[in-house]
């Protein structure tokens, strides 16, 4: 880790000298629309990575009543955070072992460590089910919003794959009509997760570390195209060896 602390201090620095604050009030706006959204009920907010601490200092100022924390490895950007604001705390350390809070933002961040998923792991271990947001949804054409949550699951379900019956079936695809759930389009998908990543985060990290290859990713997409078409679609599972997509009423 010593090398990312003088990259940053030093090579990164020379290229963004104001480390992006420009662009915090924008950065602010987004994540205040999705703690809208969502309804999202708080008292202690952290961001790890704050850079400068922009982003802190105008959720301070919004949500007046709360506690926010900032952890920041860089010292240069952690001599820019707003020094002397009781409602924020600022650390130039990676984020402290044991600490909880209720919330933890990583804007622009996850690209910048050398292993995403470890790095999330650490944040909060034991939530390893990847799926989406309550009352959100995505579609499978044009552009679209995936919202991930991860929550915490250790108990999984024990429905065998060969136990799924549906029309329409390949080696690791199987697509409605199905004798299994609702009578809602679904395509479930063979992927074997681990403790500690379940889901699509299993189809995330395949992606990442090439065990999906792009081809059967145009594939996955495309039969997911064929079976829903221009409905809402989401992800919601229990199960440890395999994860669906499943079609959305709103």
């Amino acid at each position: 880790m010593k090398f990312f602390k003088n990259y940053y201090d030093k090579d990164y620095v020379r290229y963004n000298s104001s480390w992006h604050t420009e662009d915090s009030y924008f950065k602010f706006l987004q994540i205040k629309k999705i703690i809208n959204k969502n309804n999202l009920k708080f008292k202690t907010f952290c961001e790890v990575g704050c850079g400068a601490g922009k982003i802190l200092y105008y959720l301070s100022k919004k949500y007046k009543n709360n506690s926010f924390f900032g952890y920041e490895i860089s010292k240069k950007a952690f001599s820019m955070c707003t020094k002397g604001q009781k409602k924020i705390k600022y650390y130039n350390s990676h984020l402290k072992k044991n600490k909880k809070y209720d919330v933890i933002l990583c804007a622009d961040v996850v690209e910048h460590v050398e292993n995403p998923f470890k790095f999330l792991n650490n944040i909060k271990k034991g939530y390893n089910l990847f799926q989406t947001v309550p009352r959100t949804h995505f579609n499978v054409y044009g552009t679209t919003t995936i919202r991930l949550q991860a929550i915490k699951y250790k108990s999984w379900k024990k429905i065998k794959w060969n136990k799924i019956r549906c029309t329409r079936r390949r080696d690791k695809i199987q697509t409605s009509p199905c004798d299994i759930g609702s009578d809602h389009y679904k395509l479930f998908l063979k992927l074997k997760g681990n403790s500690n990543v379940a889901g699509f985060g299993s189809y995330l990290t395949a992606l990442f570390n090439g065990s999906i290859t792009l081809q059967e990713h145009k594939d996955i997409v495309s039969e997911m195209k064929k079976t829903f078409g221009k409905l809402n679609v989401y992800i919601h599972n229990m199960e440890l060896d395999w994860f669906h997509f499943k079609e959305k009423n709103i």
